[in-house]
């Protein structure tokens, strides 16, 4: 926006203090100009052309008398997302100070943000649940066909691989000392080895969970 003469009484007006170069007193600016900004709005101004220049984050001016808490209801108004926001914001434009609709746009633009935000934390949850849906419908096609029992039969290898590394060797270990199933002869030959007299794996827990919600699986 251009500069202009800051008359009271008009949307442009604002209450900006600046020094009188001739009589070195505080005095309302002269001339003041808006630089509209969603972020970050700011205000300039100045005693005439060829003087100094001010600038300044543009700021709500506070009222002297008490003002009563807004209610939710009283919030629909502001909100960007109704029906009748395009009629607020026309007469907001027209009759408002600059500072009052500028704060009331800068308002709705974090609302939308924020809107925007919660569309998109909505709609990774509903992936999440059904990615988590699919992740357990193969887990328990991994547990029929008896992948832990074929695991087990090569954890000594692991065991190997991990050795230079102790912290991530003793989790192994304690995974492994938590197992009860019978071990099959390999992962390509799913019979048990009858050298492995452990007792039998426990299966219950996830087919419970899914056969409990029989709507998880699909």
């Amino acid at each position: 926006m251009g500069w202009e003469i800051n008359t009271l009484r008009t949307t442009h007006y604002y209450r900006f203090l600046i020094l009188d170069p001739t009589t070195n007193c505080t005095i309302i600016a002269l001339f003041i100009t808006y630089f509209i900004n969603c972020k970050c709005p700011k205000i300039s101004a100045t005693y005439n052309k060829k003087y100094p220049i001010q600038s300044q984050l543009l700021e709500l001016l506070q009222v002297d008398y008490f003002c009563p808490s807004m209610t939710f209801k009283h919030l629909d108004i502001l909100n960007p997302t109704m029906f009748y926001t395009f009629a607020f914001n026309k007469m907001l434009n027209e009759y408002f100070p600059y500072y009052i609709s500028t704060a009331v746009h800068q308002y709705q633009y974090y609302k939308n943000i924020q809107y925007t935000i919660q569309h998109t934390i909505t709609h990774f949850k509903e992936k999440e649940g059904k990615y988590l849906k699919r992740a357990i419908r193969v887990l328990f096609r991994l547990e029929n066909a008896n992948f832990m029992d074929r695991l087990f039969a090569y954890k000594d290898i692991i065991y190997q691989c991990l050795l230079p590394a102790p912290v991530s060797l003793t989790f192994w270990s304690s995974i492994c000392n938590t197992f009860k199933g019978k071990i099959s002869k390999s992962t390509l030959d799913p019979i048990v080895n009858p050298f492995h007299l452990s007792p039998p794996l426990n299966h219950i827990g996830i087919c419970i969970y899914i056969n409990h919600n029989p709507n998880l699986i699909y």
